[in-house]
């Protein structure tokens, strides 16, 4: 019920370790459910776990598919689509460009730190010579 709950709220999927805190022996009941639930893996050995809806959240009707599966652009490259769908009146979706490149290092200057002069003993004074 808690997943068919966030599935229904359009939440999405629970962590494992968030479902066992709710609900005891969550791994047990997540079994048995079977093919109810999808169960991802994560990072840091953790399961993501969807409910799995099997009623479609959206339609099309057969029309549309024999119409999607005609259509072959297999002889036009990116910038004819783009041109053809231009003239046609769709507009191309903008991607938004990253500002800065992430796979060059940062270019920030190491910080100086203050070094002192190196003190000389007093009692060597008369001994010790500059050149």
């Amino acid at each position: 019920q808690v997943l068919v709950k966030h599935h229904q709220d359009g939440k999405g999927g629970i962590l494992l370790s968030e479902l066992s805190e709710c609900i005891s022996q969550a791994e047990n009941i997540l079994e048995s459910l079977g093919s109810k639930v999808l169960v991802l893996p994560t990072e840091k050995n953790n399961k993501a776990i969807f409910w799995n809806d099997p009623t479609p959240s959206c339609y099309s009707n057969s029309d549309l598919k024999s119409l999607w599966r005609e259509v072959s652009l297999d002889h036009l490259d990116e910038e004819k689509i783009a041109i053809h769908s231009f003239y046609s009146g769709i507009a191309p979706m903008n991607v938004p460009s990253q500002k800065k490149n992430m796979d060059e290092p940062s270019t920030s200057r190491a910080t100086r730190r203050n070094t002192t002069a190196r003190v000389q003993n007093d009692h060597l004074d008369d001994v010790l010579e500059e050149y």
